[in-house]
C-alpha cells in the first residue's frame, strides 16, 4: 500500500467580507487509491492535545508558490505524522529480512 500523501493549495482571500473572514482558502486532494491508508491511519489510537482532547493528527507542510498565472499561493502535503512514518519505515525495512 502507497504512503498516505495528500497535496493542498492555499491562495490568499481574494475578499474579505469581515474581520473574521479567513486570509487564505483552498482544498486538500486525496487520491482515491490513497483513501484506505487515510482511513486506516484515522482509525489509529488517538493521542492528547493541548486542551486534553482525544484527537488522531496528520502532518502538514507548506512552501511558497507561483501559479502559471503569476499567483503567490501556498502548496503544500499532507500526511501521517513523521514519528509513524519513521516506524512504519523501520518496520517495512525488516520484513525484507
Amino acid at each position: 500500500m502507497a504512503e498516505f500523501n495528500a497535496s493542498f493549495s492555499l491562495f490568499t482571500a481574494r475578499e474579505k467580507k469581515s474581520e473574521k473572514s479567513p486570509d487564505v482558502t483552498g482544498s486538500i486532494e486525496i487520491s482515491v487509491d490513497q483513501l484506505n491508508d487515510l482511513i486506516s491511519h484515522l482509525g489509529t489510537e488517538p493521542e492528547q492535545n493541548y486542551k486534553g482532547e482525544a484527537v488522531v493528527k496528520l502532518r502538514i507542510a507548506g512552501w511558497n508558490a507561483t501559479s502559471k498565472a503569476g499567483v503567490q499561493y501556498i502548496n503544500g502535503k499532507v500526511s501521517k505524522p513523521m514519528q509513524q512514518q519513521q516506524q512504519q519505515s523501520t518496520t517495512d525495512a525488516s520484513d525484507l529480512f
